[in-house]
């Protein structure tokens, strides 16, 4: 049977917390589908993702293993959470009902996110071109 190339939003959120013997929380497709998810609730990078360079322990107590990228929210001391955990907040916020930002769902073909052209940062980047003065040859 053939991999399907397209895969939701919902469906990798889902993964990363729920089948995580299944689905690789540190995948390059689930932090895509967690800074979408975040950038379609909040509008500004609230938390620095940076690489476990020793064991850490989750909010939720999880394990983050040294070279693990997790989430940490700045000036906020010990709260560290890890991939599988934002994904599971995202999830149940229901992020993949609100309207797309940048990119619609993730191409398992091409290993990349596929672009919507009518997301709202594809909207901003078109009104924004379109103030700008032509360009002289």
């Amino acid at each position: 049977m053939k991999k399907k190339s397209r895969v939701t939003l919902r469906e990798l959120l889902f993964g990363a917390f729920a089948n995580s013997e299944y689905c690789d929380s540190q995948d390059p497709s689930v932090f895509w589908a967690i800074d979408e998810g975040r950038r379609r609730v909040f509008d500004f990078q609230y938390y620095t993702t940076p690489k476990a360079n020793k064991e850490h322990t989750c909010v939720r107590s999880c394990q983050i293993h040294a070279g693990q990228i997790y989430f940490h929210a700045p000036g906020v001391d010990g709260l560290k959470i890890c991939a599988g955990c934002m994904a599971m907040i995202l999830y149940y916020l229901g992020v993949w009902d609100l309207p797309v930002y940048e990119f619609d769902y993730w191409d398992d073909e091409v290993k990349r996110p596929h672009w919507d052209p009518n997301g709202t940062m594809s909207k901003r980047m078109a009104e924004l071109s379109s103030r700008l003065p032509p360009l002289k040859e």
